[in-house]
């Protein structure tokens, strides 16, 4: 899904079963920022499980998807791990954040930059 520039209609969720914003909400959003254009999504090499992506030296979101994952958790000092208590969604990430995904089937992970 491109950015747009304006917003989704009323019947779009602004949030998911988490508690999470919507990838739609968040990429039309970010359309209609006027700040600087974000980069293009990629995808993450999801290697074995538990799976660590530390995230580079900016603000970014990444997106789970599919799979069987079981835990995915937050550490900004990769010591300390919070359970996020989902197993999919959209995950803001400051720079040098962490986010550990345990699966059985690895799932898809997308990289959106700010």
């Amino acid at each position: 899904m491109a950015l747009s520039r304006r917003l989704p209609s009323e019947r779009v969720p602004v949030l998911d079963d988490f508690g999470l914003m919507t990838r739609t909400w968040f990429l039309a959003l970010l359309g209609i920022s006027g700040t600087v254009a974000p980069a293009a999504p990629s995808q993450i090499l999801v290697t074995g499980s538990p799976f660590v992506f530390q995230n580079a030296d900016t603000m970014s979101a990444v997106l789970v998807t599919g799979g069987t994952v079981s835990l995915i958790e937050f550490s900004r000092d990769g010591t300390t791990w919070y359970d996020l208590g989902a197993v999919a969604g959209l995950f803001d990430l400051s720079a040098k954040d962490r986010l550990r995904v345990t699966y059985t089937v690895a799932p898809a992970m997308t990289l959106i930059p700010r």
